[in-house]
């Protein structure tokens, strides 16, 4: 038997399954044709060398099975798979095939053959075990204790970047949107996990939303990320953080890397995607859109969320935007409407620094975004330091949103005059290109 999991595997993963099963039945099973076996993928957390040091004797799987060993099968008709090690987030996966080992209680040893490969030049994994068919419950609680060692504890997963995990520390208490704003999107994801999932697989969908929050720079997308990263930790779920800061930039097969480990958790996965218009390269954009249309995407049975973020809605092709299913809601995430907002956002950012006459600056502050709010209150805290005051006054408040907003005016003004400067030279086209 063999059970290869999500139907919709992409075709090179296919492939690549149906050659390891294919060795598998050749020259495994062949020579132990007294075994009744059984073929299925399996997810990465049993191929970290990590994760398997951490079983001790007081993990007994189901049978009072102990796990003993693991050890590379060497031999010339092996699958070609360069053994190394390849880092997916928090899970350090072997590539190879190798043997392993348990023990049970009446001294019966079972023997169990688990191999990854990868599956296109981009070098995302697939892996595949054979195990005998009366072990089957006994790896399947393996494989729990396994993905239970692999876990962080309460941190978020990066793909890319320069940091494997991070701990979210914003709350959701912590957000300042308009109240009904913010409770229609915490109602979305929440209702989601709760109850969309079964209506998903109802309809026989792969349970994955995308949702897009757009605004311009500094409006907060990214601080709503963190907090919802944070909550999605309290609830128990998987979060994954995609980055494109590194030397790879932003690359498809970061968000389906991401996917993968979604599809790998034995829990809900809240996957973040900020900036995705930078992913959207020409190159790649094919790719992606399959991926938002659920074509190419790992499936996870507990439900994937995808939260996009742009600063430029605007140039992100229609074929994203408008095209039902491909985003399923797209939020506006404003900036400060109204002086109840700004004012809010000051005493936040301000605590016990906060006195009743900071209001009065409160009107001042309507139109810009949440950024340069806090960058007001950074900006008059850091004043207060400096010259040695136990009061954060009123007209020091006035005094930092007069200096930023001045700052603001005048870089506006040079941006303004050199654009101006090269249009006058021909140096410009209208989509910023050189003549």
């Amino acid at each position: 038997m063999t059970h290869f999991g999500n139907p919709n595997s992409i075709p090179a993963q296919r492939l690549k399954l149906d050659e390891m099963a294919h060795w598998m039945r050749s020259h495994w099973m062949a020579r132990r044709p007294d075994i009744d076996w059984m073929i299925l993928s399996i997810g990465q957390s049993c191929m970290d060398e990590e994760v398997l040091a951490k079983f001790t004797e007081e993990h007994t799987i189901e049978g009072d099975f102990i796990f003993i060993e693991s050890h590379e099968l060497s031999s010339a008709d092996l699958l070609p798979a360069v053994y190394n090690y390849y880092t997916a987030g928090e899970i350090t996966t072997r590539i190879g095939t190798f043997v392993y080992t348990f023990n049970g209680g009446d001294g019966q040893m079972v023997e169990a053959v688990v191999m990854a490969a990868y599956f296109n030049d981009m070098k995302q994994i697939t892996t595949l075990a054979c195990i005998p068919r009366d072990f089957m419950e006994a790896w399947s609680d393996f494989i729990h204790i396994c993905q239970q060692l692999a876990r962080p504890e309460a941190r978020v997963t990066v793909i890319g970047g320069n940091q494997q995990s991070y701990e979210p520390r914003v709350d959701w208490d912590d957000i300042v949107l308009s109240p009904e704003l913010k409770a229609e999107l915490k109602n979305d994801i929440e209702s989601f996990f709760k109850r969309g999932v079964e209506v998903y697989r109802n309809l026989k969908l792969n349970p994955f939303r995308k949702l897009l929050l757009a605004g311009v720079p500094g409006t907060g997308k990214t601080m709503l990320c963190n907090a919802l990263a944070k909550w999605a930790l309290e609830q128990n779920y998987q979060a994954i953080y995609v980055s494109g800061a590194d030397a790879q930039g932003a690359h498809f097969f970061k968000i389906q890397q991401a996917l993968s480990v979604a599809a790998n958790s034995d829990r809900p996965a809240l996957i973040l995607l900020e900036e995705i218009d930078a992913f959207l390269q020409p190159s790649q954009k094919a790719l992606i859109l399959n991926v938002l249309d659920g074509v190419e995407s790992f499936e996870n049975e507990f439900g994937t969320l995808l939260i996009a973020t742009t600063n430029y809605p605007e140039s992100i092709d229609e074929r994203v935007l408008k095209r039902p299913g491909r985003l399923d809601r797209i939020y506006i995430i404003p900036v400060v409407k109204g002086e109840e907002v700004a004012e809010k956002m000051l005493r936040n950012y301000l605590g016990d620094m906060w006195r009743d006459e900071h209001s009065k600056v409160a009107k001042h502050l309507v139109s810009f975004p949440g950024a340069f709010v806090r960058e007001v209150a950074v900006y008059a805290l850091t004043r207060l330091i400096q010259d040695e005051e136990e009061v954060l006054t009123l007209d020091i408040l006035q005094d930092s949103f007069e200096r930023l907003r001045s700052q603001i005016d005048a870089r506006d003004e040079f941006i303004a005059e050199r654009m101006t400067e090269k249009r006058q030279t021909g140096f410009v086209r209208n989509n910023g290109a050189k003549e």
